[in-house]
């Protein structure tokens, strides 16, 4: 499985949407790993991500 599908995988399940720490916990992958392949997945429209509403820290949200 690549890393883009594992990232896809863990989204897919979650229809509210993660944050790259919770993709990052949930698939394993280092954050070397896993940033390049959100920024790819995002570059090619198979992901989406928005910053979340709130107090701050704020946390950059990706959805499918």
């Amino acid at each position: 499985m690549t890393t883009e599908q594992k990232i896809l995988g863990v989204l897919a399940d979650k229809q509210a949407g993660m944050s790259s720490a919770e993709i990052g916990k949930t698939t394993g992958l280092s954050t070397a790993t896993l940033y390049p392949a959100l920024m790819a997945l995002e570059h090619n429209g198979k992901v989406i991500s928005e910053w979340e509403e709130g107090d701050y820290p704020r946390r950059r949200i990706y959805r499918l």
